[in-house]
Parts: structure tokens; C-alpha cells; sequence
């Protein structure tokens, strides 16, 4: 086992496209704000910020946010080229401008605070910041020398050569600022290095002098993480390094040995990885430093390679906390290099470039007994020479009937004959070829209608060598024509083909696969036709065809390959039935389709490797397929973002080394890796909410806002009964693939399982909430699956109207019970003013009834005594003296008395009855009308 991995490192080594970095791109097409990067920082929240010609750029792994100085308000910076970037202890961002001088952003609530010149700082010009442990913000400025900042009190001092004071700073421009484990900061300068004790305040000079050479001093940029040596870049002598205990001073650049030397030396930009290699950006490309053993990597710009580096102007690197790259370059943006993107060596056609593919579509790989790569392209046949990374491509020529048939290849096959090279080729439309390399000419075998003997078709598909006749039969799988089993030695054609008379024929004559399993059966995929075994004895077919009404029958008629694996079982790629595997006992076949988590169901090719996975080449990337796993985890998928030629492979074009190398061609070229060095992402992305939005529009933090601070620094969140209609977008900051992360979110209180969502669909929205306190939870995972499960949250309280809040319920059940009792009490007071009232009634009415009584029983008592007439008035019945008891007295007396009333009338009935008696003075003479 150890012998093979040193094989593939060793292999591996020799691949000229394998050793070239894969850089994936951000520009202002994806959303940058411009094309110069000057600097990059990553936040402790693990957002990556950018500093460009125009402007500052945060990004969270699909969007920009950017800040300038246009922005409205307190985002607003005080210009907008940046040159370099810190965050300190408190999680404030220090923004240096090359113009408006420094700048303190609070990422919380967005606000900014400029230290400026002449007020603050010596020049507006910032080219350098580091914080040191004692809250001291170390400023370097190109012209006005060094300045410090104490972030607690604000005090600021300055620092500036003088040129009578040894002690002061070297220089004024100063380009970069590092720091060691010592307590030391590192200064470059146009003139050197200096190093500065902040405790004592005293410079150490190091001059950097190169005779005829005046760039040579003038320093770029330096690391100080070593204990004896700083690492510095200059800006036309190339890249350098100091030895402190000597104080000696050594160059690299264009000047130094072979396979030491830099691509320019002009440098900008000096790197330590993590890994103890030092990245050096030029304006000629990216260099990699192997500090152990001083060989130098040169990776630049290969114009029409969509994953070289774009620019070759590198002013800016930076490794993030995943271990990824990030390459700003002057021009064209951001490069992004993953270490561990899967290892898909990419092979295509370059124009201009002779040493790459004659064209992008790849029908058929073949590796021969030499380690020659054979490819069968759109336009021509190739051979890669994998030790010397040389292409030789043999072309069709009408005017030589001794070359290559066609140049459309589809299949190839060497034959194992010990010290011949002679090769058989299948065309698509000239039939197939022998090829004898040594003698450099191609035999054409095409189709005779009129020779029984010939190629049945001239359109070949494959060549398929028999296992159990290895050198002497060939099986050849043709387009139109059927199968033909071909014998080498006789050169004599066995023809197979469809005969709609004979339910023994073969069921298509459009072939796709051929394959010879453990146990001897010729199994034949058809375009059509279905699955095939062919009965050798009998020279008829049992043909195995999909049924709708049989779900274990086949998926589909089309059978694109047939593999069978080391356990013996027999794997069935096809056209729109995915991938089917099939039951020798039962005769039935059960299948994985896109829903159970193939990237697509048109599959291609189907190789094992070591390890017993299987690799499928579909319509949409590779996947990887454990037969052992169940459910979606089985698949692995892999697509263009991870290396690969394309999405879309072809048919046929898969290939399988001895060593393990795996092949795949496609509509780009062709892809060669080994399964054992495609590695998985092992980081966990942090989860951070990106923004909030109330009625569809973004919540920006403010004093009179539901957020104080930036939804990414917010554990809680109150609104009101009104604004319960409100979206929360997330996102998980792996920046590696990132659109292949996945997301599930949670509102606890509302949603009853977990929403899983793609990186497409990074929000949650909820309308109409009731009342309440809701916690919004949300995890993240990488593209390949590893999931942040702990996630982020957000306390939601929506609170009621106020006439459901329990206060309003507790005063108006006070108000409601107030009410009751001052109704009560007024109801009690009135009943009793009532009673009292009706009590002084009755005692004013029993005192009159007892005086009425009085009189009455006085009259009565005289009543017994009347007798003659009584004057009574024959009109109203009132007695003359009436005091209104006239019936009772009536009555009465009737009852009582002897006496008789004599009737006349009183003189009111006396007025109304003869108003003409008493015409001018109706009242005189009443009293003696009546009398």
C-alpha cells in the first residue's frame, strides 16, 4: 500500500495540469465593488472584508455589501480607496484610506469615527495598522511616519525620521507593520527595515542597499512570525530575508537558480501560510515558497483556462480559517484556491497551446501498457505523453488514404501482442481502423453492403475486448448496424442484428455496452431496445425490456454502460432510469434515481475504485456511490465548481487504470484523478443572520429602529402586534463551494419540524403571527455535508395589542368592578333618597289623611244632625261648601241622614253653561247666583 500512494504522489508530480493551481473568481460581476484588491481581512464573526479602489466590501460567502464614500449617513467612509484593514479587540474594524485618513467602523451599528490630518493622525495616507496587547493602534503612513493610537483614551502620538536623531525612524513611507514574539514591531520603509521597541520607543535601522539598484530598498511588505528571520518583499529587487543575529540580508528573484527564482521582481505582497510556505505576489504572478527546501512555485494567468489566475498583478493574500487562499489581484478581483478541493486534474483544449487537447468533446479514454493516454475527440486522435505533459494528434487527410479514417473517435484498443503497437480504432461515419504506430498507417475496415464479411456499420460506438479470448475477439458495437463479434486472426465479422421476424434477435441494433460478467454471459445494452444476454449456443437473445406496471423491471431501454463490480453484482447505467442494479436469481432489477440523490438520472459511465465506491458519470457532475449506505447519504456528488470538465460527460468516455486512476470525459475535456485524494471539507461553517426585513424592506440599527444593532449582533428582537410580517436571511460563512451549502431553520412556537432549504433560499418569512415569544433557530452545513448543528438564534417577541396585554385585562377588570360598585353605590343612594322621599310623602300624605280625617269626622259627626236640603249643584255635584269629599259625603249622608240635597247650580257650571248672564263682569255675582 505504501509503495502505491509514493506511485501516485510520484504520478501526480508529473502531471503539468495537475500541479497548477484551481482558482475559482469573484469580480464585479458577482457583486465587487471594483477590481483592485488592496487588502483582506476576516472578522471574528467570520465575514470577509475587502478593501478595493472604490470602496470596502463585506462578504458573506453570496453577496456584497458595500460601503463607501457615497453612502447616506453614518456608513458613510472618508474615502473610498483602501489600502489596509484590522480589527481589534473590541471587534471594531480600522479602515486605512489613501487620502481621508483612518477610519473606525463599529460593525454593530455601522457607525464610523475618522481620526484624520491635522487633527489627529500625521498623514492621510494610511498604508499600515497593528494592535498591540496594550490597546496601542500602531499607524503606518506613507509620508508622515508612524503613529500611535490608544483606542482607550484616544491620545495619539507621532513618530517621524529626523534626520540628526539615529534613534528616530528611518524613514517617513512606511509600506507594512509586523510584529514578533518578542514584543517588536517591524516597519518597512523606502529605505529599509526598522525595528521599533514600543516599550523603550528606540528603532534598530536595517538598511536594505543594493548597488545600481535604488528599489531594491524600498520594502513592500514583511512577515515577522519567525524567530530569527523577517521575510520581506521590495519593489524591484525581488524578495528577500533577514537574519536578525547576523543581520545579514539575502535576495531572491529573477537573478536566482532554476527552480528558485521568481516570475518578477517586483513584489507586493509577502504571506506566511499556514502550513510554513511563504506566498509572494508579484505583477507577474503568484509565487510559492517552500521555506525548507527553496524551490518556488510559479503560477500565472494561462489566458482561456477558466481556473488560472486571472490577473497576474497580485497585491493582496490571505488564508481564511478554513484554509482557503484569497488572491486580490490589481484588475481582475479575487482568485480563490481551496487545498482541498477534490483533485480532478483538468485536461482541455487551449488555443494556441499545442501541448493541450485537439478538441474539448472526449469519446474514449484508453491508457496502454506504456502509460500513454489515448483520447478520441471531435477532431482527431490523441496521445498524452504523461511524463512530458506533449500531445501527438494524428488527423484525417483526404489526400492519404494511409491516415486515420474519420476524425470523429469513438472507441480504441490496443491489442496486448508483446512488441507490436497496433491499435484498433472505431470512427463515427469511416468504420473502424487498425492502427500500426510503428508503421504510422491506418487500415480502414468499412461497411460493404455487398461483402457479408465487412463491418456491419460504419458508425462505431465501441470496441469491447473479449476476456475470455483477450487479443483475439473483439466486440463492436455500432450505431445502425447491430452487434458484430469480430476475430482479429481470421479478420472475419460475426454479425448480430435486429429481425423484427425473430423474437430471438437482438432487440435494437443501436448499441451502447457490451460487457462478459464472472459467470460468461455477453450482456448487451441497446438504445432502445433494453438490456440483452446473448445464449452463445443458441445465438439468440433474452431480452430484458421496462415495464411501467413492473417497478423491479428495468428503468429504462436505454443502456448507456453495464459494469460489473468486485463482488460480482451488475450495475446498469441508463438514459432517464438512473442507475439500476440487477438480481441474477430473481431476475428483477432495483434502482437509484435523482430522488434518492443522484445528481441525474442519464448516466454514462460506472467505475469502482479501491475502496468500493462507485463513480458515475451523469448529466450533471460525478457521483460518488456507496452500495452500503442507504438513503441520500449514499451519493457524494462533485460539479464544475469542484474541478470537474463540465456538468455533462459522455458516453463511453470513462477509463480505469491498474494504479487507481480514474478517467471521465466530457464536452470539455477530461477529467483524471485518484478517489483516495478527493478529499471532504471538514469545516464547520460559523452561522450568522445577514439581515432583517420588515413588510420586504432591510431593518438598518438605530436608536428609534426594533434593531439597535446589526441583525448579526442581535440575541433579541421585539416588535409590535403590527409588524408581525417579517423575513430573516442567514447564511453560513464556508466559503468553499458555498452555493452547495445546505440550511435548516426552526421557529420554535410556530413551525413543528425543521425547513431544510438550498444555499438559493438562505430566508425564513412569517406572516401574521399571533402574539408571543418565538425563538428562531438556524444551522448551516459546508458543501460537503458537515453541518454546524449548535447554529445561530433569535429571540422573536411579538407583542400584543394593548388591549390584550395583561395590564389592559387587570385595568379594565379594576375599571369594570369600579364601575359596579360606583353604579351599586349610586343604585344604594338613590333607592335610599328614594325611601326617604317616598317616607316624607307617606308621613305628608298620613298627616293630611289624619287631618282630612279630623275634618271629615268633624263634618260627619254633624252629618247625623242635617236635615232639609242640602244645596247641591245639579251640574258638577260639589256642594256650595264643598271641600272635596263631595261623593263621599254624598254618599254618606245619603246613607246617614234624614236630609234631601236641593240642587241648582254652582256658578263655575252657572259660566260655562250661560256665559250670556253675566256678559261684562263674569265674576260679580257669583257668590249670589249660588247663595
Amino acid at each position: 500500500m505504501k509503495s502505491s500512494i509514493v506511485f501516485i504522489f510520484l504520478l501526480c508530480s508529473l502531471l503539468p495540469a495537475g500541479q497548477k493551481l484551481l482558482f475559482d473568481h469573484l469580480t464585479i460581476e458577482q457583486g465587487l465593488s471594483q477590481s483592485t484588491i488592496y487588502c483582506i481581512l476576516q472578522d471574528n464573526q467570520g465575514f470577509l472584508w475587502f478593501g478595493t479602489q472604490d470602496g470596502l466590501n463585506k462578504f458573506d460567502g453570496y453577496t456584497f455589501t458595500v460601503y463607501n464614500h457615497y453612502s447616506q449617513g453614518k456608513n458613510e467612509i472618508p474615502h473610498n480607496e483602501i489600502r489596509t484593514l484590522l480589527q481589534d479587540r473590541n471587534g471594531c474594524i480600522w479602515i486605512g484610506t489613501w487620502g481621508g485618513g483612518l477610519a473606525r467602523f463599529d460593525p454593530a451599528t455601522g457607525g464610523i469615527t475618522v481620526y484624520n490630518y491635522p487633527k489627529a493622525i500625521s498623514h492621510n495616507k494610511v498604508t499600515a495598522l497593528y494592535e498591540d496587547d496594550n490597546n496601542q493602534l500602531w499607524i503606518g503612513t506613507s509620508g508622515g511616519g508612524l503613529n500611535s493610537l490608544d483606542t482607550k483614551s484616544g491620545q495619539i502620538r507621532h513618530f517621524f525620521h529626523l534626520p540628526d536623531n539615529t534613534n528616530s525612524l528611518l524613514e517617513n513611507h512606511i509600506e507594512a507593520i509586523a510584529a514578533d514574539g518578542n514584543g517588536y514591531l517591524w516597519l518597512a520603509t523606502h529605505k529599509g527595515i526598522d525595528r521599533f521597541d514600543p516599550r523603550t520607543l528606540s528603532f534598530i535601522h536595517y538598511p536594505v542597499e543594493k548597488k545600481g539598484d535604488p528599489q531594491a530598498s524600498v520594502i513592500t511588505s514583511l512577515v515577522a512570525d519567525c524567530p530569527d528571520t523577517v521575510w520581506f518583499g521590495t519593489n524591484g529587487y525581488g524578495a528577500g530575508y533577514l537574519d536578525i543575529p547576523s543581520g545579514k540580508i539575502e535576495f531572491i528573484n529573477t537573478r536566482s537558480m532554476p527552480g528558485r527564482r521568481l516570475s518578477d521582481d517586483q513584489v507586493f505582497a509577502v504571506y506566511r501560510s499556514s502550513d510554513n510556505r511563504l506566498w509572494i505576489g508579484t505583477s507577474n504572478g503568484l509565487n510559492i515558497l517552500d521555506t525548507k527546501t527553496g524551490l518556488i512555485e510559479i503560477h500565472t494567468s494561462r489566458g482561456g483556462h477558466m481556473n488560472s489566475l486571472s490577473q497576474n498583478d497580485v497585491r493582496s493574500i490571505f488564508e481564511d480559517n478554513s484554509g482557503l487562499f484569497w488572491i486580490g489581484t490589481d484588475g481582475g478581483g479575487l482568485n480563490i484556491y481551496n487545498p482541498n478541493r477534490p483533485a480532478f486534474s483538468h485536461y482541455r483544449h487551449e488555443d494556441g497551446n499545442p501541448n493541450s487537447l485537439s478538441d474539448n468533446y472526449v469519446w474514449a479514454i484508453y491508457e496502454d501498457n506504456k502509460q500513454y493516454l489515448w483520447l478520441g475527440t471531435d477532431y482527431g486522435l490523441n496521445r498524452l505523453d504523461r511524463n512530458s505533459g506533449k500531445f501527438k494528434v494524428w488527423l484525417h487527410d483526404p489526400s492519404d488514404p494511409n491516415s486515420i479514417g474519420n476524425n470523429e473517435i469513438l472507441a480504441i484498443y490496443k491489442e496486448p501482442l508483446i512488441g507490436q503497437s497496433v491499435y484498433w480504432i472505431g470512427t463515427w461515419g469511416a468504420g473502424m481502423d487498425r492502427f500500426d504506430l510503428q508503421a504510422n498507417k491506418f487500415t480502414h475496415f468499412r461497411h460493404d453492403p455487398e461483402n457479408q464479411n465487412s463491418v456491419c456499420d460504419n458508425y462505431i460506438r465501441l470496441i469491447y475486448e473479449d476476456p475470455q479470448a483477450p487479443g483475439r475477439i473483439l466486440w463492436i458495437g455500432t450505431k445502425y448496424g447491430g452487434l458484430d463479434r469480430f476475430d482479429i486472426k481470421t479478420r472475419r465479422f460475426t454479425h448480430y442484428r435486429f429481425d423484427p421476424s425473430d423474437s430471438g434477435s437482438l432487440s435494437d441494433n443501436s448499441i451502447l455496452s457490451v460487457l462478459r460478467d464472472f459467470e460468461g454471459n455477453l450482456w448487451i445494452g441497446t438504445w432502445g431496445g433494453g438490456l440483452n444476454r446473448l445464449d452463445e449456443s443458441t445465438g439468440t437473445f433474452i431480452k430484458y425490456r421496462h415495464n411501467p406496471n413492473d417497478t423491479t423491471s428495468i428503468r429504462s431501454n436505454v443502456v448507456s454502460c453495464i459494469y460489473e463490480d468486485h463482488s460480482g453484482n451488475l450495475w446498469l447505467g441508463t438514459h432517464g432510469g438512473g442507475l439500476n442494479l440487477f438480481d441474477r436469481e430473481s431476475k428483477s432489477f432495483t434502482s437509484w434515481q435523482k430522488s434518492d440523490g443522484l445528481p441525474n438520472n442519464v448516466i454514462y459511465g460506472i467505475l469502482e475504485d479501491e475502496y468500493g465506491y462507485l463513480w458515475i458519470s451523469t448529466n450533471h457532475g460525478i457521483s460518488r456511490f456507496d452500495p452500503q449506505a442507504k438513503g441520500k447519504t449514499a451519493f457524494k456528488n462533485y460539479e464544475r465548481r469542484d474541478g470537474l470538465q463540465s456538468n455533462e460527460f459522455n458516453n463511453r468516455a470513462f477509463h480505469a487504470c491498474p494504479h487507481g486512476e480514474l478517467f471521465f470525459g466530457g464536452i470539455n475535456g477530461f477529467n483524471a484523478f485518484f478517489p483516495g485524494l478527493v478529499r471532504e471539507n471538514p469545516f464547520k461553517p460559523p452561522v450568522v443572520l445577514t439581515d432583517f426585513k420588515l413588510f420586504n424592506r432591510s431593518v438598518l440599527p438605530d436608536s428609534n429602529s426594533v434593531l439597535q444593532k446589526h441583525i448579526s449582533f442581535t440575541d433579541t428582537i421585539q416588535l409590535s402586534h403590527s409588524q408581525n410580517v417579517f423575513s430573516i436571511e442567514f447564511s453560513g460563512l464556508s466559503y468553499s463551494a458555498s452555493v452547495k451549502n445546505q440550511y435548516a431553520y426552526k421557529l420554535e412556537g410556530f413551525d413543528q419540524d425543521w425547513i431544510h432549504v438550498p444555499s438559493s433560499q438562505r430566508f425564513a418569512s412569517y406572516t401574521n403571527l399571533d402574539p408571543g415569544t418565538y425563538s428562531f433557530k438556524v444551522r448551516a452545513s459546508n458543501n460537503d455535508g458537515v453541518w454546524n448543528i449548535e447554529g445561530t438564534r433569535l429571540l422573536i417577541i411579538i407583542q400584543p395589542p394593548f388591549w390584550k396585554t395583561p395590564w389592559f385585562y387587570f385595568i379594565a377588570t379594576i375599571s369594570i368592578f369600579a364601575l359596579v360598585a360606583v353604579v351599586f353605590e349610586w343604585r344604594t343612594r338613590s333607592l335610599k333618597a328614594q325611601q326617604r322621599h317616598l317616607e316624607r310623602e307617606v308621613t305628608h300624605r298620613t298627616a293630611e289623611l289624619n287631618r282630612q280625617k279630623v275634618e271629615l269626622e268633624k263634618a260627619l259627626s254633624k252629618v247625623k244632625q242635617l236635615g232639609g236640603l242640602l244645596p247641591i249643584c245639579s251640574s258638577c255635584k260639589k256642594i256650595r261648601d264643598d271641600k272635596g269629599y263631595w261623593n263621599q259625603i254624598e254618599t254618606y249622608i245619603s246613607e246617614h241622614s234624614e236630609a234631601d240635597f236641593s240642587h241648582s247650580l254652582c256658578p263655575d257650571c252657572l259660566q260655562q253653561l250661560y256665559p250670556d248672564i253675566y256678559p261684562d263682569n263674569p265674576d260679580s255675582g257669583k257668590k249670589d247666583s249660588l247663595s
